[in-house]
């Protein structure tokens, strides 16, 4: 394997839980600088905005990722409601239903999905 094809299949899907009690969610290629990012320098948007919510600790992390599977569960997350997010914290397993599947195939989900999903038990 060369480091192309590492570097390929290096992103990860993560969900944090902030000290303001929201879950935040996004995806990186190096998972322990982003942390240090929004940990010690707030570096994103949300962060800067509400630094009451530092510190943030990891909920949820999905590694071994391409690009293109971490935008995809990452695009989902953000519009995934709290209740599914929750549930996949708890379970580990991602919700089956119609917005998952149309991510996985384009990328973005129809507004009529939005919400939407079963977890599976």
């Amino acid at each position: 394997m060369s480091r192309h094809d590492i570097l390929l299949t290096d992103w990860t899907v993560y969900i944090l839980e902030c000290a303001n009690g929201v879950l935040a969610t996004g995806f990186c290629s190096n998972f322990k600088k982003r942390m240090a990012d929004i940990n010690i320098f707030r570096e994103t948007p949300y962060f800067k905005h509400f630094p009451e919510a530092i510190p943030a600790k990891v909920v949820f992390k999905e590694t071994g990722l391409t690009f293109k599977e971490a935008y995809s569960k990452s695009r989902y997350l953000k519009n995934m409601v709290k209740r599914l997010k929750i549930n996949l914290i708890k379970t580990g397993r991602w919700p089956i239903g119609g917005a998952f599947r149309e991510y996985l195939k384009t990328g973005r989900a129809s507004p009529r999905y939005r919400g939407q999903g079963s977890i599976l038990s």
